[in-house]
């Protein structure tokens, strides 16, 4: 069985690696790349091509909302998480729109991450529970 491709896009280094290393506990995870804004993170889309991207939203040059809507765009295969330090940027309706496939905070627990993880590569939509969201 292959692994689950992921790309990770935060803007701040200790975050991403933080990611990296929760994701890389799970033998069907790894990560092929590492992005700083969502500039950076769409150029690599289309390079790696990875099964799955994970966008933090606030973010230098182009933050994730913009990501996500160029993503989708031009790679549309690829599955999209939001990964967010703040509750009330996860606008559950704007991300659903845009074809984010998951939306979890940078509080969750590293095995919700890789399950996450692992439903969005087999198509499914994963919220975090505890999580509300405004609009809906």
């Amino acid at each position: 069985m292959s692994k689950i491709r992921v790309l990770v896009v935060d803007d701040y280094k200790l975050v991403r690696q933080g990611i990296r290393e929760c994701l890389e506990r799970a033998d069907d995870i790894t990560v092929v790349g590492e992005a700083v804004n969502g500039e950076q993170g769409l150029e690599l889309v289309e390079v790696l091509e990875p099964d799955v991207t994970v966008l933090d939203i606030r973010m230098p040059v182009m933050n994730g909302v913009d990501a996500a809507r160029a993503i989708r765009s031009i790679a549309p295969q690829v599955r999209i998480m939001v990964l967010s330090a703040f509750e009330e940027e996860a606008r559950l309706k704007t991300l659903l729109d845009l074809g984010v496939s998951a939306v979890l905070l940078k509080t969750c627990e590293i095995g919700e991450l890789q399950e996450a993880v692992r439903a969005v590569a087999r198509g499914e939509m994963y919220i975090q529970s505890n999580l509300e969201f405004a609009g809906i």
